[in-house]
This record gives C-alpha cells, structure tokens and sequence, in this order.
C-alpha cells in the first residue's frame, strides 16, 4: 500500500545541513552569498506579470514563449523559500507578483474549462 507523506513538510530552511563525515561543512557566508544571487537571477528572469523566463533560443536570441505552469511554480516556491529564510522586498515583490500570475492562470484555464 502506498502511503502519502505528511503534509506538514518542513521549511527546506529549517532543515540541519548535511555534512559528510570527516569533512568541513560549507561555509556558511559562502551559502549565503550563493543563495542570495540565486534568489537575484530568479528575480531577474521575472517578467512584469509575474511569469518567470525559463527557456532561451540561443539561435533566436530570445526567450521562448512557451510556458509550464509546474517550473512557474517551482520558481515561485524557490522565491518562498528564500523570503522565508532571507526577508527581501525584491523577493516579496517577486513572490507577490508569481502569485497574482499563478490566479491569473488559474482563472483563465477555469473560465476556459466552464465555457
């Protein structure tokens, strides 16, 4: 039988960091440092309606306009994690913005759906 985890799932930042046994854990100004540029590139990749750019034709030299709703998701869950951790009003913003993207399109797909 299979089961369903919890779904109470812990903040990733709440989770101990893994070390290996018998080595330095990571340096943790250097963690942050990365994390921070991470969550920056993440910002950048943004769009004004909150939709994130994923997919670049380097032949075209632009963005794709395709869209997956699971990696808008997944971007806008990263950004979370990271505002909850890091308190950033670029990253709120972003956050705020995802959100409003993602009830947008679950508007437009229900209306499309009932129609």
């Amino acid at each position: 039988m299979l089961r369903h985890p919890s779904p109470r799932l812990p903040r990733l930042s709440s989770l101990p960091p893994r070390q290996c046994r018998g080595a330095a854990g990571p340096d943790a100004a250097l963690v942050a440092a990365r994390t921070t540029q991470a969550a920056q590139y993440l910002i950048g990749a943004q769009e004004k309606d909150g939709r994130f750019r994923y997919e670049y034709d380097f032949l075209a030299g632009k963005y794709r306009k395709l869209d997956n709703i699971v990696r808008q998701a997944a971007a806008g869950f990263v950004l979370a994690e990271y505002l909850a951790s890091s308190p950033s009003a670029g990253a709120a913003a972003a956050v705020r913005r995802a959100l409003g993207y993602y009830i947008g399109q679950s508007n437009r797909l229900a209306r499309t759906a009932w129609s």
